[in-house]
């Protein structure tokens, strides 16, 4: 068992492009090649991937742990309405872009991934 828990392994990527999980000396793992290799891998993996939720987003989806938690500064949505019988992408289809706006000290808070259970608001540009 680990003597000190830890939810996720640094990752990092090399100058040659390689990504390397770096596990503690007493991971279960990190005497077994093929498991860091199989890990590296996976890492790497994640690292090239963008959530795009099938192309239904105006922008990809930032899912990244550096901001989890954080609502976007900027963000778009496509808004639809129901319209003799189907439903229809409003302002021509087109996404509507905003950027977040609120009290200072909520939005800094936010930006820092401590505004947890806080309500964001954009606003058009």
């Amino acid at each position: 068992m680990f003597e000190e828990a830890q939810l996720y392994s640094p990752v990092t990527q090399t100058e040659s492009g390689d990504t390397i999980v770096h596990l503690g000396a007493d991971h279960p793992g990190f005497k077994d090649a093929a498991y860091r290799k199989r890990r590296n891998e996976i890492a790497a993996s994640a690292l090239a991937w963008t959530y795009k939720a099938a192309d239904l987003t105006c922008a990809p989806v930032d899912i990244s742990l550096e901001n989890y938690g954080k609502t976007p500064e900027q963000s778009c949505q496509y808004f639809i309405t129901f319209k003799d019988g189907k439903f229809v992408v409003m302002n021509k289809g087109k996404p509507i872009i905003g950027k977040i706006v609120g009290d200072p000290e909520l939005l800094a808070a936010n930006k820092r991934g401590d505004a947890a259970e806080v309500t964001t608001t954009s606003a058009a540009p």
